[in-house]
This record gives C-alpha cells, structure tokens and sequence, in this order.
C-alpha cells in the first residue's frame, strides 16, 4: 500500500495528472463556446425571419391600403377632386409660410442639383405615361370600335366610354408594373447587402489565416500556440 501512494505522489504521476485536467477542461470550455457560438445563431436567425414576416406583412399592409386608396379615388366626383386638392394647396403654402418647405434657391449647390434632377426625372416620366396612355388608347380605339362614316371621308371619334376603360387599364397595368420594379429593387438591395456582409467574412477569415500563420513561424510561439489554456506546473517548466 505505502508503495502504490508512493508512486500516485511521484511528480511523473503528478505531470500526467495535471496535464489530462488541462485537457478536459479545454475540451468543455470548446463545447461550450462551441454550443453558445450555435445558440447565438439560432437566436440571429429568428430575428432576421421575425423581421422579413414584419416587413411581408406591412408590404401587403401597404397594398390593401394602396388599393382601397385607388378605388376612392376613382369614385371621386369632379367636386370632390377639386376640394381635395385645394386643401393640399393650403397645406403646401402653411407649410411654405412656416419655413417647413424651402424654395430651390435656399438650399444648398448639392441639394439644387439632387432637386433638380429629381425634378427631370418626374417630368420624363409623366410624359412617357402621358406617351403610353396615348398609344393604349389609339390601340383600343383601333381594334375594338369600326370607324363610322358619315359622308366621304369624314369619320367619328371614339366614345368617351372606351377612352376611360382604356385609361383605367393602363393604369392597372402601370400601378402592377411599378409594384414589380419597387420588389425586385427591394430585392436587388437586399442581395448587394449580403453580398457585402459575405465579402467581409471572406477578408476576415484570409486575415485571420495569415495571422495565425505569421504566429506559428517561430518554436516559440509554436509552443505557446499548443499549450494555450493548459495549467503547466513549475516543475515540468523547469
């Protein structure tokens, strides 16, 4: 018995002992980074489908408000239209008088020319509406209404019916349009803004990478690299 106490307090046991701790203990302190590392990204995934459902479910918000917006507009009389606009008019100049909206020459050369071309854009726009709305109804006019003749070569115009039918749908048209470009940009967004998240992981990593090989050029810092988080006694040191 005092023979085998002997050998469990010689320091070669007690080395040995030491050395299997420092190695149980790195293995649970890698299994729980390891384990928080998977919590945290488990928890990073629900946030980010919690917030897509969100921002799903206010687009489809957007539409149906959109949508019933459209329709009372269009069953809006001539006297109604022209109140609500004289009402924007005097919202527009309160807010002028209060120094909320501020004319061109008041704001600064770079904001002149964002107006500006923001005010070149919406032009060109409109006069491409104004363009396709134009061909849509010469288009309908042409197929559905056979030109009535009167007396030689004098024809009748279409009806005023067909014009507004054809206006209502290339506005259709137009508003489903629009809503397809808004998604794909919003999707075009959204794509660039991983690709540069995965970009800079990527340069992260290969800096990572030389790092670790610039560190494990010297036996020094081999060593060091090795038996990092492990308890040496002052015994094997020396």
């Amino acid at each position: 018995m005092e023979k085998v106490n002997l050998l469990k307090n010689t320091p070669g046991t007690q080395t040995e002992n030491t050395a299997q701790n420092s190695k149980s203990d790195s293995l649970a302190n890698s299994i729980a980074s390891n384990s928080s590392q998977v919590q945290k990204s488990r928890r990073k995934r629900k946030r980010v489908s919690g917030e897509k459902c969100q921002a799903l479910a206010y687009k489809k918000q957007r539409e149906k408000a959109n949508a019933r917006n459209r329709k009372y507009l269009e069953k809006m009389t001539d006297a109604q239209r022209e109140e609500r606009n004289r009402k924007r008019r005097e919202a527009y100049q309160k807010n002028k008088n209060l120094n909320l909206i501020k004319d061109i020459n008041d704001l600064a050369p770079r904001q002149q020319q964002k107006k500006r071309k923001y005010w070149r854009e919406a032009s060109a726009k409109y006069r491409k509406q104004k363009q396709q709305l134009k061909d849509v109804i010469t288009s309908k006019s042409q197929t559905n209404s056979e030109p009535c003749v009167v007396s030689g070569d004098v024809q009748l115009t279409p009806l005023s019916s067909q014009r507004k039918h054809g206006e209502k749908a290339w506005a259709k048209n137009n508003t489903q349009l629009l809503r397809e470009i808004q998604e794909k940009d919003r999707t075009i967004v959204e794509l660039q803004h991983e690709l540069k998240m995965l970009q800079k992981s990527l340069q992260r990593k290969k800096k990572n990478s030389l790092s670790t090989r610039n560190l494990t050029t010297s036996p020094n810092r081999k060593v060091k690299t090795l038996t990092r988080g492990c308890t040496v006694p002052k015994t094997v040191r020396k």
